[in-house]
């Protein structure tokens, strides 16, 4: 067990002013984000509203042959008047069932509660991921203190937690990511202990221990229940747990594999309600499995794995990741390869090291399990058959837990106890340890800034470029915004960012052009070829102006 200095009062002063700093990042700056498309669907569905309806109004508009106004579209973003909280709940849950089952009501029915207080629902349920991620704070010193006990290892996993700049990503983010990150943790912390008290009843009081352990099966049956409705893919974690407790039961069917398989079904029974909208309703998410290539997996592989500690999206003012066509527009310096990329990667790595060489058998297994698991179902099928799966880092944010872990563990090695430091550089290991620590947050810190400063980040992904959008069309609002009614969603979060006079006109084909008065200047937001086509077959002159948002100006002489 480790034991911290008499003199460590300071650093762990420096431990908790981090801490705290984590903290006020991630309550910094909510509402003046760019609020992108997925964000927009979520505050459609604590409105009540699916995605088919607004596409259905946008097309009726689109037959009406009227341009619509910012205040028209953000009926779409609000909560009807005079609706009650249980008729809100109702709402928001038939919405996420017709229209994404994939996304479980749990996290946005507490949306929906913080939305009732009033404000921008948006805004809102970014308020709600942000305040569910505080709570991952001691659920991660409490899954580190069971796994290791050590204060020491359990203090910088929640330091590296707090200011990692992927964590706080999805902590900003109007979704569900930081409440599945909270349940992984309190479902590992509840799994281990319940395996250690089963283990001691069996030397000790065996009746008031047992009934402990039945306590602890209970409520780590309920914390699998409320991970599946969090996200589907929580069910990764739960088979990451299967493995783990076959590895320590030895591979025997025994009464403790049991209870844990019991507790686990009894939890995944709980979701079969879901799980029947799910199949009826779900329509597929054919981007995840569009064929990247295996180098660009290779290297999303690695800038996601950093991006735990150091992301580079602010070392570059691209697009970093491309999920609509799989080909990253961002090109990294060599600088950042070799002086963040590898040096960062290589840090995780010793850590596994240290972690396999000197982590007690519990501990380790479960951080490994916890992370091979979730990746190899993601990455196999990436590999074999073509897809993304894998490099989309909010499917992994659960497994990420056990590369903190890991280096949190490596670290604490080599502050607290001389075993790592003689393994890698003699009596000055433990000083390599300190460095490396001071670094490692330091980059993670000015990662956390850089992230929060900026209007944009990598996780916009398809909208990463509609805040450049907003402001061409602020400019001259005065043009009518032509685009298809499947862009609804699109013009809503251009709508939170742009001049309010501006107006989009829906169109569905040319013919939806006959006899409107466009003047000589139009904008084209995401247009289809048909409309391009047709417009210059009439003599418009076509120009991009936001090329990479998709952003042009069509114009023609008087």
């Amino acid at each position: 067990m480790y034991a911290l200095r008499r003199s460590s009062w300071l650093l762990s002063l420096v431990l908790v002013l981090a801490i705290g700093l984590g903290l006020g990042l991630r309550v910094t700056n909510l509402s003046q984000k760019f609020h992108w498309i997925d964000e927009i669907h979520s505050a459609m569905r604590v409105a009540g509203v699916g995605k088919e309806t607004a596409v259905a109004w946008a097309t009726r508009a689109a037959s009406d042959r009227q341009p619509v106004t910012m205040a028209d579209l953000m009926q779409f973003q609000t909560l009807p008047a005079n609706q009650n909280l249980l008729e809100g709940l109702r709402a928001t849950t038939v919405a996420l069932a017709t229209d994404n089952p994939q996304h479980p009501p749990l996290f946005y029915g507490f949306a929906r509660v913080l939305a009732g207080f009033g404000g921008r629902a948006i805004n809102q349920i970014r308020l709600t991921a942000a305040l569910i991620s505080w709570l991952t704070f001691p659920a991660m010193v409490w899954l580190a203190w069971e796994l290791f006990r050590s204060w020491a290892v359990a203090l910088l996993a929640v330091l590296l937690l707090s200011l990692s700049p992927l964590h706080l990503v999805y902590a900003q983010e109007a979704r569900e990511y930081s409440l599945v990150v909270l349940l992984v943790l309190v479902s590992g912390a509840l799994l281990v202990r319940v395996q250690r008290a089963w283990h001691e009843s069996r030397a000790f009081d065996p009746a008031g221990r047992l009934r402990r352990v039945q306590r602890g099966w209970l409520a780590y049956g309920g914390a699998i229940a409320l991970g599946l409705y969090a996200h589907p893919t929580f069910a990764l974690t739960i088979f990451g747990h299967g493995l783990w407790m076959t590895w320590l039961e030895r591979f025997r069917w025994n009464r403790q594999m049991r209870a844990w398989a019991i507790a686990a079904a009894l939890g995944s029974a709980a979701f079969l309600p879901w799980l029947v909208v799910y199949l009826i309703h779900f329509d597929g998410m054919a981007w995840v499995g569009r064929d990247v290539g295996w180098l660009t997996i290779g290297r999303r592989w690695l800038i996601g794995l950093v991006g735990l500690f150091a992301d580079v999206q602010g070392l570059t003012s691209d697009r970093l990741v491309n999920v609509e066509t799989g080909q990253d527009e961002a090109q990294l310096a060599s600088w950042v390869w070799w002086g963040v990329l590898l040096p960062v990667g290589g840090v995780v790595v010793w850590s596994f090291r240290i972690l396999c060489q000197f982590a007690n058998e519990a501990a380790k297994c479960l951080v490994l399990c916890g992370l091979a698991v979730p990746f190899l179902a993601l990455a196999i099928p990436d590999l074999i058959d073509g897809g993304q799966r894998s490099t989309v880092p909010r499917f992994l944010l659960g497994p990420s837990i056990g590369v903190i872990l890991a280096v949190a563990y490596s670290l604490a090695e080599f502050w607290v106890t001389p075993r790592a430091s003689r393994s890698l550089a003699g009596q000055y290991g433990r000083r390599v340890g300190q460095v490396v620590t001071v670094l490692l947050v330091s980059v993670s810190l000015a990662s956390s800034i850089a992230m929060v400063r900026a209007d944009t980040w990598w996780n916009k992904y398809s909208s990463f470029y509609d805040g450049q959008v907003a402001a061409a069309l602020a400019n001259r609002p005065n043009q009518w915004v032509l685009t298809g009614p499947e862009k609804v969603g699109r013009a809503i979060g251009l709508g939170y960012r742009t001049n309010p006079a501006v107006q989009f006109l829906f169109v569905r084909s040319p013919a939806d052009l006959a006899g409107q008065p466009l003047g000589n200047r139009v904008w084209l937001y995401r247009p289809s070829r048909e409309i391009l086509e047709s417009l210059q077959g009439r003599g418009w002159q076509i120009a991009p102006t936001v090329e990479r948002g998709q952003l042009l100006e069509a114009t023609k002489d008087s």
